[in-house]
């Protein structure tokens, strides 16, 4: 958690209270790109909504292999979704 942005569960969520959304968010800023928030982020991405996934790294899945997670950065930001990573960069 951020302190800048303690969850509240309206507008900042954890991940267990994602699960309770009834719709789809018209724009979805997930923070953390592991496995659980590479997740989260594909998913609300096809279910339509915009997403833009944060990470405090220079990569998304930096705990997994290297070319698997450049595989899937990839396949994310051809479809749309914004990534950030570490220092802000956007891709």
């Amino acid at each position: 958690m951020l302190p800048e942005a303690v969850p509240d569960g309206e507008r900042i969520l954890t991940w267990t209270q994602v699960y309770d959304l009834t719709e789809v968010p018209e724009h979805l800023v997930v923070v953390g790109s592991g496995v659980t928030g590479a997740e989260f982020a594909d998913a609300y991405q096809r279910l339509g909504a915009q997403v833009t996934l944060v990470s405090s790294r220079e990569r998304v899945l930096p705990g997994e292999d290297a070319d698997a997670a450049a595989v899937l950065e990839a396949a994310f930001t051809r479809r749309g979704m914004k990534v950030m990573v570490a220092r802000g960069q956007l891709r």
